[in-house]
């Protein structure tokens, strides 16, 4: 399993030093990266290329309960292993909370890569979902806000993977979401568009 040093972000962000900014209507702080290591990236200037599908899989948004330094126990459906690969990772296991959670089905997934040497590690997916799944992100993540470390988390699962668990600063209530990392997203992208 393995848990990609991304930051999650509304449209029209930008992020640098492991923290990041939303700018919409009234600029708001929104999320940090939390995901154990993750450093933060440049968001690309000038995106150069980009392609577009809409959702193919489930596309899950879940509250973070706890964090522990242990293998995940077998069978629990809200354990998920967020262990850094190789043999110097040490376990962890990450449980999200089964009753706050938004599954979504629907929607237009985009990659867009920037030019440059660094294109595959600067580049980012945006996520446009549909209206109702909108608001219920909104209040999903609105919840988060004033929850303690890692109750304040976002776990991004995709596949049966976190791939993202940002802090939530801030309610996220735009259309459009962005992720985006030092590593390369298109295995996210598809993954999502499959």
């Amino acid at each position: 399993m393995n848990i990609r040093r991304t930051t999650f972000v509304a449209h029209a962000s930008s992020g640098y030093g492991g923290r990041v900014i939303r700018r919409a209507l009234p600029t708001l702080v929104l999320l940090t990266a939390v995901v154990v290591g993750a450093s933060g990236c440049a968001m690309p200037v000038t995106p150069a290329e980009s392609q577009s599908a809409p959702l193919s899989t489930e596309l899950i948004f879940a509250a973070v309960s706890e964090q522990t330094d242990q293998d995940c126990p077998d069978g629990d459906e809200t354990a998920f292993d967020t262990s850094w690969p190789g043999d110097d990772g040490a376990a962890q296991c990450t449980f999200v909370v089964p009753d706050e959670q938004l599954t979504v089905t629907s929607g237009q997934i985009e990659l867009t890569v920037p030019d440059g040497e660094d294109a595959a590690a600067q580049n980012y997916v945006t996520i446009s979902l549909e209206d109702a799944d909108a608001a219920a992100f909104g209040e999903l993540t609105e919840a988060l806000v004033d929850r303690p470390q890692p109750q304040n988390q976002l776990a991004i699962v995709v596949d049966g993977e976190i791939e993202s668990m940002p802090a939530v600063m801030e309610p996220i209530t735009d259309s459009e979401i962005q992720i985006s990392g030092g590593d390369d997203m298109s295995p996210v992208y598809d993954k999502l568009t499959g």
